[in-house]
């Protein structure tokens, strides 16, 4: 199974969020995903939203009242994820 591989920005995110107590929903779902993109990079559940330009792929997560989105690619060594946060409006 690859190794899911984190950009510095998307790692922080997820770290503040596993300690933020307030978003504990929101938190177990963002993993719920990442899990699944760990067992299953070609999954359709984690490849809902794609974007081509950069191409990366997007899964939006809900929870504690809130709406996140998973960025991520596909890399030679596993799963790259890019971003984890607040979805753009």
């Amino acid at each position: 199974m690859p190794e899911l591989l984190f950009f510095p920005i998307a790692d922080g995110q997820l770290a503040a969020l596993e300690v933020d107590s307030a978003r504990r929903q929101l938190y177990d779902r963002v993993n719920d995903v990442l899990d699944r993109l760990e067992a299953d990079p070609g999954d359709a559940s984690v490849r809902r939203l794609r974007y081509q330009s950069p191409p990366i792929w997007g899964v939006p997560v809900y929870g504690s009242g809130e709406e996140w989105i998973i960025l991520w690619s596909e890399s030679e060594t596993g799963p790259m994820v890019h971003y984890i946060g607040e979805t753009p409006r």
